[in-house]
């Protein structure tokens, strides 16, 4: 941590403890280890999404104060407590969280989302986000049929 960083090329893919790339310069994670046995902090840098990033990581993970928006390459398995909180993060960006969470999630100060803080809240987060990807692609499939025919639309609704 603390290193001037740009990019986390010529990592290793497996990394036995912590890893800690937190308060560089970093805007991408791309090169940074599949497998972390310990935790992983890559927060204060300034990250839009966590594509590259880890899939697994057994400790906690944090990504915290950075500009995320989307959550886009999020690991496939995190066993401790996860820290997303003071980004930029909205609903849309949020699709990409896995569908079982085993900690908690720490998503406060992302204006876009409210107060949603820990895993107790976030069955109540989860419905919002699928409602929004509902209606997504309710829009989506919409817009492809002939809008001239109101009866084909209303069937769809």
């Amino acid at each position: 941590n603390d290193n001037n960083l740009t990019t986390l090329e010529n990592c290793p893919k497996i990394v036995e403890g912590n890893f800690d790339c937190r308060y560089n310069f970093l805007e991408s994670l791309e090169g940074c280890p599949e497998i972390i046995e310990g935790s992983f902090s890559c927060n204060l840098n300034g990250l839009v999404d966590l594509k590259g990033g880890p899939k697994i990581v057994k400790g906690f993970f944090a990504c915290d104060n950075n500009d995320l928006k989307s959550l886009e390459g999020f690991p496939e398995m995190i066993n401790g407590k996860i820290y997303c909180n003071n980004n930029k993060l909205n609903i849309e960006g949020l699709k990409f969280l896995p569908k079982e969470l085993k900690n908690n999630i720490d998503i406060s100060n992302n204006k876009e989302l409210g107060d949603f803080q820990n895993i107790e809240d976030f069955q109540e987060l989860k419905e919002k986000v699928n409602i929004y990807l509902e209606k997504e692609n309710l829009t989506n499939m919409i817009n492809k049929e002939d809008l001239s025919n109101k009866d084909k639309v209303i069937n769809k609704l």
